[in-house]
């Protein structure tokens, strides 16, 4: 019986590829199918994929001649899975043998929650390694949508879980040639009736190297996502022409001269977009969201230092 359908897109990724296909079938839940998109590589990635395909009838390769990005290769995956589960990974990357079955087991006792994802063991490439956790609760993961990475961390989107029904009603944006995870998670949020979860178990491996998607963050990616926020929060009123044109800044970490005029404007942004996210993202959850976005005020303050100007 597949329970979960696994989506891997994979680009370029023949140095782990297979060591990524090994840990997925090393899952101690082994109601699963490997549905990977090869997109256009250039390598031998596509050998690599048909190889471990000969060893395990489990594993779907899906073709692209050309390189049409993530999103549309995991829409491209998604759109023949069977599964009653989603569960994304990344060709470079590796899982522990008991993901699928915690977060299989989680979702299943959990019908309020559609997106589960985890925390993340990050392996840089002296080989040290380091942890990162995110928010566990809805309205805390909701409360991060309108802000962007390092101030906000919503999910790891390589360690989502998600019911497939949801694909009924969402899709990854295949015209955002990067940050789909983001601009589908504020559209979720968004649109509401859509649970958010983070489990605090590392059950996930990034490979941190210069070409891996978790060490990948250009200025043009961090552009799109920009302005999809900004263009969410003008569309729903939340902040003014002038408010609107700080938040471009702070979010594109520019030079803000640190003195009380700003430090109130910032602050007005951050009490606006609260209210917002009191209101229609996450009712009732009052004191999860203040407490998260105050966290995440004193995270834009902390990541902005080195670019602040002081002033007397």
């Amino acid at each position: 019986m597949t329970d979960i359908s696994v989506i891997m897109p994979a680009y370029d990724a023949q140095a782990y590829v297979e060591q990524a296909i090994e840990s997925v079938l090393a899952q101690t839940h082994s109601g699963f199918e490997l549905i990977i998109v090869n997109d256009g590589s250039r390598d031998k990635t596509k050998e690599i994929i048909e190889h471990c395909a000969l060893r395990d009838k489990r594993i779907i390769l899906i073709d692209s001649e050309k390189n049409r990005g993530v999103a549309a290769s995991l829409n491209a995956g998604i759109r023949v899975a069977r599964g009653k589960y989603i569960a994304r990974m990344d060709a470079d990357d590796m899982i522990l043998p008991g993901r699928f079955a915690v977060q299989y087991r989680f979702l299943e006792a959990r019908e309020e929650i559609d997106v589960c994802g985890t925390a993340m063991r990050i392996i840089l490439p002296d080989g040290r390694t380091i942890e990162s956790f995110y928010p566990e609760h809805d309205a805390e993961i909701k409360a991060g949508v309108l802000f962007k990475w390092p101030f906000s961390k919503t999910f790891a989107h390589a360690t989502i879980f998600f019911r497939r029904a949801l694909f009924q009603q969402f899709g990854y944006d295949e015209r955002k040639r990067y940050s789909e995870d983001a601009h589908l998670y504020l559209q979720m949020a968004m649109k509401g009736g859509v649970g958010f979860a983070n489990l605090p178990m590392p059950l996930y491996r990034c490979r941190r190297h210069g070409a891996s998607v978790c060490a990948r963050w250009t200025r043009e990616q961090a552009e799109e996502h920009i302005a999809f926020l900004v263009r969410t929060l003008k569309d729903a009123r939340v902040l003014t022409s002038e408010e609107l044109m700080l938040y471009r800044k702070m979010m594109a970490v520019e030079r803000i001269s640190y003195n009380r005029e700003n430090q109130e404007k910032v602050a007005a942004i951050f009490a606006r977009i609260e209210k917002f996210c009191c209101r229609h993202l996450a009712p009732g959850a009052d004191d999860l969201v203040k407490r998260q976005i105050q966290k995440i005020h004193g995270n834009f303050w902390s990541h902005t230092e080195a670019t602040v100007i002081a002033k007397g």
